[in-house]
């Protein structure tokens, strides 16, 4: 039994040094690595690769994460190359890139019910390169151009709707499509609600729209994405800030302060700051100067909407929406009151006015209970004309 013991250890043993001694491989040629070798580190790589000093003088390198390319890989038309890696996992297809666009308009309806005019009048097209660079060339775009994976244009539907066209590259991954996707939805959101007037820092603008595509990355757990956006300097260090905002001041706070601040940035050591906004900001903004003044509300305290899922709920009440124990001021009828939420429910939510010892549970209507998913036809597209917005 001891010599059979010994034997095992000495079989494990003899493994597990022809382990240590099998050569690296060059993670580009796949040739075992014999000379000088380098790490390639890429924020777009789930961890470092091994490769020899001949591969990393290669010329051609894939534009998605970077890693040069020698064996198995794609040429585009355009100019750029695909690995082997990301080539398989590329979107051509314009039936798939919509159907990633819908995917992510449905979370984007989540992320936003409730605080502003939804867009409602969008068209995707699926683009290559040159074409992406001649629609932004064709119009101010504060995108940095060598980093453009998307662009978003907007225009009179007539007077009174805005129509939005959203161009996006082809050969992204469906995962970096979706992120290019949100962030595009947000320049949306900002069209429809943030008035001519607003003087807004450009790196502001695009930090705000990689926020949101962070958010949409962290819900799905898209580690290799998160990385991806905190790790470019495309905002120059806006997208830090705005999350420290949003994780200190909560997301609805942001929104506000893009539509009524008084600043055009945020700073990192006072993000405090965007609680600072105009005075009587209370009517709905007007882009281009077109929108109108504020919709009626409710001479009644009114369940409006419930948007989220679990511990995220937002309940709108009349014009205000509010998430689980936080307060806020909502316009009934020509007045004002002051309530505290105090639970959200899929079709319901308790509530307490300030000054009141008695609760009041606010339903939603039987039809409107659909809303609480954020999927409806009634949730998804807005008419600006007649949007509340908190």
């Amino acid at each position: 039994m001891v010599r059979r013991l010994l034997t095992i250890s000495l079989v494990l043993s003899w493994a597990a040094l022809a382990r240590a001694q099998t050569p690296l491989k060059c993670a580009v040629c796949e040739q075992p690595i014999t000379g000088q070798y380098h790490f390639f580190d890429s924020s777009a790589l789930p961890e470092k690769k091994v490769i020899c000093d001949a591969c990393v003088h290669l010329e051609n390198a894939c534009f998605v994460c970077g890693l040069p390319v020698k064996l198995r890989y794609q040429a585009l038309e355009d100019g750029r190359f695909l690995c082997e890696q990301d080539a398989k996992a590329a979107v051509f297809s314009s039936s798939e890139a919509q159907e990633v666009w819908e995917e992510t308009r449905r979370d984007m309806v989540k992320l936003f019910s409730g605080f502003g005019v939804l867009p409602a009048s969008t068209t995707l097209s699926l683009v290559d390169q040159p074409r992406l660079s001649t629609a932004y060339n064709n119009q101010f775009s504060w995108h940095d151009k060598g980093r453009t994976l998307g662009l978003t244009q907007t225009r009179f539907k007539n007077q009174s709707e805005l129509e939005h066209t959203i161009y996006v590259l082809n050969g992204l991954n469906r995962a970096r499509l979706a992120a290019v996707c949100a962030h595009e939805f947000a320049h949306t959101w900002l069209n429809e609600n943030v008035s001519r007037d607003r003087r807004l820092d450009g790196n502001t603008v695009e930090g705000f729209c990689e926020l949101v595509a962070y958010k949409l990355m962290n819900q799905r757990d898209e580690a290799v994405e998160k990385k991806v956006i905190l790790a470019n300097g495309y905002t120059k260090g806006q997208i830090h800030i705005l999350l420290q905002t949003d994780d200190s001041f909560q997301f609805y706070r942001l929104l506000d302060w893009f539509k009524n601040g008084v600043d055009d940035h945020l700073d990192k050591a006072n993000v405090a700051r965007v609680l600072q906004l105009k005075p009587d900001q209370s009517a709905v903004p007007a882009l281009w100067a077109m929108r109108s003044a504020p919709t009626q509300v409710p001479d009644t305290l009114t369940l409006k909407g419930i948007s989220g899922t679990g511990a995220h709920r937002f309940a709108l009440i009349n014009d205000c929406t509010l998430q689980k124990n936080e307060e806020g001021r909502v316009r009934v009828g020509k007045t004002n009151v002051v309530v505290r939420c105090l639970e959200i429910s899929a079709r319901s939510a308790i509530i307490l006015p300030r000054g009141s010892k008695e609760t009041i549970e606010l339903s939603l209507r039987p039809d409107q209970e659909t809303l609480s998913a954020g999927l409806t036809a009634k949730s998804e597209i807005r008419n600006p004309k007649s949007e509340a917005i908190p």
